[in-house]
């Protein structure tokens, strides 16, 4: 069994500071997937081409969609909730 990279204390700070400063918000279930793919692949569990993440795509993505490519990052909750439970 291949054994788990663990999740540094700075990559959880990374993440819930760029929530914090581009006021977004985190999916409710996407933080553990998220930083498990980010430690296995060093890069966006999604898009392993996108080396730095959260990046500037995810931003221009949640203003487009309302979200990121990952699912992770939300314009607000009410995004979350409109695309996930109410057919968006």
């Amino acid at each position: 069994m291949a054994k788990k990279k663990k999740v540094s204390r700075e990559r959880v700070f990374e993440v819930l500071k760029f929530a914090q400063d581009n006021k977004v918000v985190i999916t409710p279930v996407g933080m553990g997937y998220y930083l498990g793919g980010f430690a296995k692949f060093q890069a966006c569990p999604c898009d392993t081409n996108r080396k730095k993440c959260p990046c500037v795509q995810a931003l221009e993505e949640i203003k487009k969609d309302g979200h990121c490519l990952c699912r992770l990052f939300y314009r607000d909750y009410q995004s979350y909730l409109d695309l996930n439970y109410q057919g968006g």
